[in-house]
């Protein structure tokens, strides 16, 4: 299936109704920083896209996933800029395989793999 096949969208509960699917979604590209202002470490930049009915968007792969951790490079073309991410939506997070089943993980939803990001007009 071509990327012109699939569907599109822009909110959140547009987006769960795709839940394991291959979409395309469009949001604003946005650094996210769960930790507390006053920590004492350096975390590497987590992206999840801004939606157009809220900012609780998806994440761009699960937080465990070495890809969760985007390239400087496609930080700064990317941040701040309205995108179209394609790839499987998950409106929760899949577990880290290599967890035990009682670990914690941070949740909210991803897209997992993601394929392609390009800049929107």
């Amino acid at each position: 299936m071509s990327s012109t096949d699939l569907a599109i969208c822009e909110t959140s509960s547009a987006c769960d109704q795709y839940d394991g699917k291959r979409i395309q979604v469009i949001g604003i590209y946005t650094l996210y920083d769960p930790y507390p202002p006053n920590k004492k470490f350096k975390a590497p930049p987590i992206v999840r896209l801004e939606l157009s009915d809220e900012n609780k968007g998806p994440f761009l792969e699960p937080f465990w996933h070495p890809q969760s951790e985007r390239t400087s490079t496609e930080i700064d073309k990317f941040k701040g800029q309205k995108v179209c991410v394609t790839g499987t939506y998950y409106s929760s997070q899949p577990s880290n395989p290599d967890n035990p089943e009682q670990a914690t993980s941070l949740g909210g939803p991803c897209i997992y793999p993601v394929e392609t990001i390009v800049a929107v007009n």
